[in-house]
């Protein structure tokens, strides 16, 4: 049985999840815009329930087309947020 890859980016524009197959191959892909809150036009806020949940969207959707089982799960997130 082939294993897959699933990776996941929480980034500032865009939550992303990507699987790819034993090869390196993109085999699936889903994609939640992020729109942050400007209280000040020197300052960006992000929601984390929002983030949590786009992450999550986009992850099931990925998970949902992807081929096979998953073997490996990768995260990658904003530096500089913080979330308790």
């Amino acid at each position: 049985m082939k294993y897959h890859t699933l990776a996941l980016d929480q980034g500032g524009h865009a939550s992303r999840a990507i699987v790819f197959d034993e090869a390196g191959r993109v085999v699936a892909r889903a994609e939640r815009r992020v729109v942050p809150r400007v209280p000040a036009p020197d300052r960006l806020e992000y929601d984390a329930e929002a983030l949590f949940r786009l992450v999550h969207e986009a992850a099931w959707e990925a998970l949902a087309n992807a081929p096979g089982p998953i073997e490996v799960a990768a995260l990658a997130t904003q530096r500089p947020n913080v979330a308790c």
